[in-house]
């Protein structure tokens, strides 16, 4: 079995301020997510030990150090945090 995911971003309609429509889409082996998520959890209690709820790892907030737990974090550490979870992206 596969998990599916659609996601989509903009307007798509004639009075959307927005000038671009984006959808996504991920199908996903039903196994993936289980150690996908375990391999985040993993990444938070080595960044984040003190923080025992699940945290947002949102791209432009680590990047940009807005707000908790990001501001009081050293540049440093979340572009190393950032590495982690996005291997392959150019940093």
């Amino acid at each position: 079995m596969h998990l599916l995911y659609v996601d989509e971003s903009g307007g798509d309609d004639d009075k959307a301020t927005d000038q671009h429509f984006v959808l996504g889409g991920i199908a996903a082996f039903e196994r993936l997510p289980y150690h996908l998520s375990g391999n985040v959890e993993e990444i938070q209690r080595r960044f984040l030990p003190t923080i025992t709820s699940p945290v947002e790892l949102r791209a432009s907030a680590i990047w940009n150090g807005n707000g908790e737990p990001w501001k009081s974090m050293l540049r440093k550490d979340r572009i190393d945090l950032m590495r982690s979870v996005y291997p392959t992206f150019p940093f």
